[in-house]
């Protein structure tokens, strides 16, 4: 059992590698109560296996300290959040909570960090939509774990509301069907039901709910408590059903094969244990009947991990099937390696009778049940050789190791197929083109006359054309012509020929790179997706041929108005340090990282910083500079 108010937190815990699995499961639970435990039995698996989970939950499955608001804790390695909540008869969550459950998970998922998967549990339904909007923005997969058959669809007579109401929720499970990556199903009928309401076979993994052989096998020689506290079941012929109480399951049924059973075989004793909404109608039954507690006794539900007590008292185990085939009772006998009887038909039966590890009968008919259950009870060999069967069963075909690690696999294949380092840089990617256009766009509109008072000046001052292009390297090694504003005169010496730039450079051309206003029309580029506003300075394109490999990775995205290596505040402004800067721009490029140096560029400009320099003398041109290296003297 756990203590939430003992028990540490999430903090405290450990959560250094493998996947990050987040599971949203209302009535998960340890060992330590009773009911089913298919989440924790996924969950413990998933750790041993390598991984992490956290598991949002209420606290219907472990002790509540009174307190109404969450709790954090650790169980077997799973890191638990549960949010308080009252038990509804049975093992249940109780139907006015499930909304309020919901709408928590909802929100407190986006707290729970670092997640590759997401696997929720189909109840409540409502909540898959706001499931898969989380795993969309977190670029994860997300699973469904349907455990419950849908409800049936209202009849035609029906109230107009109550139709309603069940197309809505009929659509809220087709739509939740459709979003999961993959729906994980608990049975055939499940699946069956499912497939009805358009869920693809490629898209079904089958999850049985397994046998724990483990759990369920009672050492030799251990202390039986149960059989201690109930003294007058030891050494008798135990018969044996433990599951809930609930009108679909035909529990009365079994009240009836007890009272045949006292006709047939005095000596065995009927153990009916669990509890559910339908307990007490079944014990008025039994009273009703005037069964003695000899020949029928009901226990309150043991937890799991009590449940190899009775089961290893047990001389054969009743298995009353349930409408959506996930109960428990099935598997946990044969893992116990006990004889399995089904009452009813069904792929259970069959399939038991088949591998000689069980058998069937009719209610139908009591007293013919009660004698064939009889005469196999007096057939000591038979029992033998049957509880071989059953337990090599539950070893083989229904073992659930076997059974989670086969969907482990499966999980981590769709997790892998899902680079969600990829999806989100592409993501990233994606918002930052909407941003460059849209900014770009703006600043043209807002700067326009700016632009054409600058034009004037530069036609004047310096002479035609207003606008020059120069060939940089762009996106991928392709490359374009950048836009720019003329910031040179035409002005030559007496043969004719250009004099050197510094010579050119007049007054208002030095203003115009300055305060970068020469690169106004390099909004263009950006605009027409040449550019980025931030990205790897745009280089000429005579330098590629001098790249080295990793260097030409600056090419992985567009070429920047401003960049990480123009911001630098480091002394050392070498190609070297510009081209690292750049590189660690492409790996970690982030909306967040773009606004932080736009920001400082726009600190530098208005304290009239040149970009390019930082006021530094400026480096000599890089094709140049790597030739001389190489022994070029003609440079």
């Amino acid at each position: 059992m756990v203590d939430l108010a003992t028990a540490p937190a999430l903090a405290d815990t450990d959560m250094s590698s493998g996947l990050h699995f987040l599971m949203v499961d209302p009535t998960f639970h340890d060992h330590s109560r009773a009911g089913g435990t298919r989440g924790f039995d996924v969950a413990v698996r998933l750790i041993a296996a390598g991984h992490r989970v956290t598991v949002l939950t209420t606290t219907l499955g472990f002790d509540n300290d009174g307190t109404k608001r969450a709790r954090d804790f650790t169980v077997g390695g799973v890191l638990v959040r549960a949010r308080p909540a009252p038990r509804a008869p049975g093992w249940s969550l109780a139907r006015s909570e499930e909304g309020a459950f919901g709408r928590w998970a909802t929100s407190e998922m986006w707290s729970v960090k670092d997640v590759d998967a997401l696997i929720l549990t189909a109840q409540p339904w409502g909540m898959a939509i706001a499931s898969a909007l989380y795993a969309k923005v977190r670029a994860i997969p997300f699973f469904l774990d349907v455990r419950h058959l849908p409800p049936a669809r209202p009849p035609a007579n029906a109230a107009f509301a109550a139709r309603m109401g069940g197309a809505w929720a009929r659509l809220m499970r087709r739509l939740s069907l459709k979003l999961a990556r993959r729906t994980i199903v608990a049975s055939p009928a499940i699946a069956q039901a499912l497939a009805e309401l358009g869920l693809a076979d490629a898209k079904r993994v089958q999850l049985p709910v397994g046998c724990d052989v483990g759990l369920m096998t009672f050492l030799p020689g251990r202390d039986n408590a149960l059989l201690r506290a109930n003294p007058e079941l030891d050494g008798r012929p135990l018969v044996v059903w433990a599951g809930s109480f609930t009108p679909a399951r035909n529990v009365g049924g079994v009240v009836a094969l007890a009272a045949a059973l006292q006709d047939a075989a005095p000596q065995v004793c009927v153990v009916l244990c669990g509890d559910g909404p339908t307990k007490a109608d079944v014990i008025r039954a039994i009273h009703a009947r005037g069964l003695p507690e000899s020949a029928l006794c009901t226990l309150d539900a043991l937890p799991r991990n009590r449940m190899n007590e009775l089961l290893a008292a047990a001389t054969l185990v009743l298995s009353v099937p349930a409408p959506n085939d996930t109960a428990s009772d099935f598997f946990d006998g044969l893992a116990a390696g006990k004889p399995v009887v089904v009452l009813g038909d069904g792929w259970q039966r069959t399939l038991l009778e088949s591998r000689s590890a069980g058998f069937g009968v009719s209610l139908e008919d009591p007293a013919a049940a009660a004698r064939e259950i009889a005469d196999f009870i007096r057939n000591p060999d038979g029992l033998r050789r049957t509880s071989q069967q059953a337990a090599a069963l539950a070893a083989s075909r229904f073992n659930i190791d076997r059974l989670i690690g086969e969907m482990r696999v499966g999980l981590e294949a769709l997790i892998a197929g899902t680079p969600r380092a990829e999806i989100l840089r592409e993501r990233t990617l994606t918002a930052k083109r909407v941003f460059d256009v849209v900014a770009s766009l703006a600043v043209l509109i807002v700067l326009s006359p700016v632009a054409l008072i600058l034009s004037v000046l530069i036609g004047v001052k310096l002479g035609w054309p207003i606008v020059v292009s120069h060939a940089r390297t762009g996106l991928k090694g392709h490359t374009f012509r950048m836009l720019k504003f003329r910031t040179l005169s035409n002005a030559e010496d007496s043969t004719g020929a250009l004099l050197p730039e510094r010579e050119r450079m007049a007054p208002l051309g030095k203003f115009l790179r300055r305060m970068s206003l020469d690169e106004l029309p390099t909004l263009l580029n950006v605009l027409i997706g040449d550019m980025s506003l931030v990205g790897p300075r745009a280089l000429p394109a005579d330098y590629a041929a001098y790249y080295t490999l990793a260097q030409r990775r600056r090419h992985e995205l567009r070429p920047g108005l401003t960049g990480w290596a123009q911001v630098d505040d480091n002394p050392d402004r070498s190609w070297e340090r510009k081209f690292a800067r750049d590189i660690a721009y492409i790996d970690q490029v982030s909306l967040g990282l773009d606004a932080k140096i736009i920001a400082k560029t726009i600190g530098m400009l208005l304290r009239g910083r040149d970009l390019d320099h930082g006021g530094q003398t400026p480096l000599p041109r890089f094709d140049e500079m790597i030739a001389r290296r190489e022994g070029a003297e003609d440079v």
